[in-house]
């Protein structure tokens, strides 16, 4: 068999990995996100513009998964609406795996780059935002693509190639509102490594200058409402500015993800650094040693550490530090792993490394596949249970909008109302005018003292943190003054108490 026709059968067969460990499973999890998503892309154009101009994140991929659920109208059934909907991740995260394989043939050799392609197809971090009905993996595979591009600029120097990545980067600016980190540390990139670049550097900067303005004239219709998307970002995310911790946690996320169990947390932290420090090691060995690879160690190296780097400096200012925005730099980082783990002197070595890997891999994917704690709680075993223990004239209210939208998602004929974020506050997250688009308005604790039963869905997190500072949450403190206590149910980590008037 010749080496080129072994090659695309590895290929395929780790495509079809991915694939594999990317199907979507309708009833498996849900999360507010999803059903943000969702609720978005029913929505018209005009409608949803607005909304998302009041939103966190640009608006392509929520126009990308309207036209996909319009194509698929056929088949659409409110049963499949959210297996369908994750079907256009599952299509973005299988395409990224062979541009991600051209990128990596750009600076190794074509063992390293099916090894690395492998562990991308296989990683869980990389697998579980590709079945993710949000705009992640659109977001990897446009960046991908944009840094495939510049990569072929940057050593062919061919303006084609520049022009290219100029469209993939305007795309990923409509995709997510932290792509612009990517399209940074790649002109940090050019910058380090001038050196290693063909041609004059003088004119190649001024080429991509040019592209640059090529690429804010394209987003300049949103510019408008970026900064404040940005602030709404911080807000969202509702996190401190990143220290070692979460420096500590990326490299978990990047070698197998969260959630893992108390447990396997601190062996997960404890391998990835391992991992990460025997990763340094070997890439500085062989810049040393070997000058040839140095422009290709520039290249992976700053795909994968400029971008964290730039989120955790810019987060200092403004908190915007979450891991899912890196799924290009987690990329970049398996091609240094599968560089470096194939080039430890010690054979025996690099085997037991590369099984922990795989190993870890498997062990992530398994807990997570059945994780079903926040933000992914059983909201499919509560709303059946209500459905069955509902009675006429009754009111559900939840105490946060984060378990009303999953379980109002699943069960819309369910009477049910949630509570309204404090204004200002870290969770104050639907801006009115998206309120407004998606039709689904908070209301209030006086409202339920209209009905005779109140059921109130509470998180046990909620509970914990009110017990952590000596009280209960105000709705509960609220319902327990003016109804009579009565049933509890627990529910993974929900908690459903009912409260009668006595009447």
């Amino acid at each position: 068999m010749s080496s080129a026709r072994f090659t695309g059968l590895a290929l395929a067969a780790i495509i079809g990995l991915g694939l594999l460990l990317r199907l979507p499973s309708p009833y498996l999890y849900l999360e507010y996100d999803e059903v943000i998503s969702i609720l978005f892309a029913r929505q018209s154009l005009g409608a949803m513009v607005q909304a998302t101009a009041a939103d966190t994140m640009p608006p392509l991929y929520y126009g990308l998964l309207h036209g996909w659920l319009q194509l698929l109208a056929p088949v659409v059934t409110a049963e499949r609406e959210l297996l369908l909907a994750r079907s256009l991740s599952l299509l973005c995260s299988v395409l990224a795996i062979p541009v991600f394989y051209l990128l990596a043939r750009r600076v190794a050799d074509t063992v390293d780059a099916l090894a690395a392609t492998a562990l991308l197809a296989l990683s869980p971090f990389h697998a579980f935002y590709g079945h993710f009905t949000r705009m992640y993996a659109l977001l990897e595979l446009v960046g991908l693509l944009a840094a495939l591009c510049f990569v072929c600029w940057l050593q062919e120097n061919r303006r084609r190639d520049l022009l290219l990545f100029t469209v993939a980067a305007a795309v990923s600016f409509y995709v997510h509102s932290l792509a612009f980190l990517l399209v940074l540390s790649l002109d940090i990139l050019f910058l380090l490594g001038r050196a290693h670049w063909p041609g004059t550097f003088r004119p190649r900067l001024w080429e991509l200058a040019a592209a640059h303005v090529a690429l804010l004239v394209a987003f300049a219709p949103w510019l408008f409402y970026f900064p404040g998307q940005i602030e709404k970002v911080a807000r969202a995310f509702w996190i401190p500015p990143p220290g070692m911790v979460e420096l500590v946690r990326t490299t978990i996320v990047f070698n197998f993800h969260l959630p893992l169990t108390e447990q396997l947390v601190p062996l997960g932290g404890f391998l990835g650094l391992m991992l990460m420090v025997i990763t340094a090691i070997e890439t500085g060995r062989r810049w040393v040693s070997h000058r040839p690879a140095r422009a290709a160690l520039l290249i992976a190296g700053a795909l994968a550490v400029l971008p964290v780097a730039s989120l955790f400096l810019v987060s200092q200012l403004l908190p915007i530090y979450v891991e899912r925005a890196l799924l290009v730099s987690g990329a970049a980082y398996l091609l240094l792993l599968a560089m470096a783990l194939r080039r430890l002197p010690l054979r025996p070595l690099a085997w037991a490394f590369s099984g922990v890997v795989v190993l870890g891999m498997v062990v992530a994917h398994s807990y997570q596949y059945r994780y079903q704690e926040f933000p992914r709680s059983p909201y499919y075993q509560a709303s059946a249970y209500l459905a069955g223990a509902v009675q006429p004239g009754d009111a559900v209210l939840h105490d946060v909008k984060l378990s009303y939208f999953p379980m109002w998602y699943v069960d819309p004929n369910l009477a049910q109302g949630y509570l309204p974020d404090p204004l200002g506050s870290p969770s104050d997250t639907l801006a009115p005018a998206t309120i407004r688009v998606l039709g689904l308005p908070p209301t209030t604790l006086e409202a339920a003292a209209m009905h005779r039963r109140v059921w109130l869905v509470l998180y046990q997190r909620t509970l914990d943190e009110a017990a952590k500072a000596g009280t209960v949450p105000a709705s509960k403190a609220w319902l327990e003054q003016h109804y009579q206590g009565g049933l509890e149910q627990r529910i993974g980590d929900l908690r459903l108490y009912l409260y009668r008037t006595g009447v």
